[in-house]
């Protein structure tokens, strides 16, 4: 969305001393979710980093944001966004390092302009490949809206937050599709 980092995260805006963060993407109802840069292999980067008013205030919040962290992580799948690291800033607040989408979500498209029955009909069976991979490894997305649904550039469908999902029975190792 464009607002400054300052906003949201207080000092210097690098995590772990290698994830610098450039821009704010968005904010949802847990987390703000910045576009990062690494520091030593230069690759873009998306990082959610709970927002800090919420961590004291909720102590289930960390155990649900590990809980994403873990589910998305269990899934290797080319239209699931994918997980690449966890950590703690100074111990309290835990942030999540994600793959970065280059384009837009499936509401901010619809918006814009009404979907052609062929463009609909490319977006449907992605969606419907991530969440069958996802359930085959015991893992229920369970918040599925146009908000988590992302369009890259070349119109290939992401699958993002898995912040409510629920696994069932154990997810298994991350494999990859």
């Amino acid at each position: 969305d464009g607002m400054p980092t300052m906003h949201t995260l207080a000092g210097e805006p690098v995590l772990e001393g290698k994830y610098h963060l450039e821009s704010r993407l968005g904010q949802g109802g847990m987390g703000v979710v910045y576009k990062a840069r690494h520091a030593f292999l230069k690759t873009q980067l998306a990082i959610k980093i709970i927002l800090p008013d919420l961590v004291g205030n909720d102590p289930q919040l960390v155990t649900r944001f590990r809980q994403e962290a873990l589910a998305a992580a269990a899934i290797r799948h080319q239209n699931v966004v994918g997980v690449t690291d966890y950590g703690v800033i100074q111990g309290q607040i835990p942030f999540l390092v994600m793959e970065y989408v280059d384009g837009v979500n499936l509401r901010q498209a619809l918006q814009a302009s009404r979907l052609e029955p062929r463009e609909a009909l490319a977006i449907v069976p992605q969606i419907c490949d991530a969440l069958q991979y996802a359930h085959d490894q015991g893992v229920v997305h369970r918040d599925i809206k146009p908000e988590n649904v992302l369009l890259d550039k070349q119109g290939r469908v992401k699958i993002a937050d898995f912040g409510i999902a629920k696994i069932v029975g154990g997810a298994g190792q991350p494999l990859s599709r």
